[in-house]
């Protein structure tokens, strides 16, 4: 359970490192 709510969390507030590849991997799974 811990490791799940550290994962929500980063998803939630995600550092800028994060961000880009949160981005990049939703770029690559839309187009």
């Amino acid at each position: 359970m811990r490791t799940l709510l550290k994962s929500f969390k980063t998803e939630i507030n995600p550092t800028e490192e994060q961000k880009v590849k949160i981005r990049k991997t939703i770029g690559t799974c839309r187009f």
